[in-house]
């Protein structure tokens, strides 16, 4: 198990040290002081990077889902506003049918 400082640690997720700071800091980021210096454990790290991706991929997807959920009901009501349209113009070009004579039916 490899243990990281907080610049290596910085290195690893890409970002500034400052940010890891203020991240483990906050409690986001596993990590503990010992002594003057914050280690990390390489395993922590990977797990936060998973987790990371997990729920931002859920929130991108989530995103996807509710805007197709959207266009979806916005695509219903254009359908129901089509369809009323079209029903009022039908049946207001349908003339009364003549009655049937006799020689029709024959």
């Amino acid at each position: 198990m490899k243990t990281l400082d907080i610049d290596e640690c910085a290195e690893f997720l890409k970002v500034k040290s400052t940010d890891v700071s203020e991240m483990v800091g906050t409690g986001e980021l596993p990590g503990a002081r010992i002594g003057r210096v914050w280690v990390f454990l390489e395993d922590d790290l990977v797990d936060y990077v998973r987790n990371q991706i997990r729920n931002q991929r859920r929130e991108r997807q989530s995103a996807q889902f509710e805007k197709q959920r959207e266009e979806g009901r916005n695509l219903d009501q254009d359908n129901l506003a089509t369809l009323s349209t079209v029903l009022h113009s039908r049946r207001s070009s349908i003339s009364p049918s003549p009655s049937l004579t006799a020689n029709q039916v024959a």
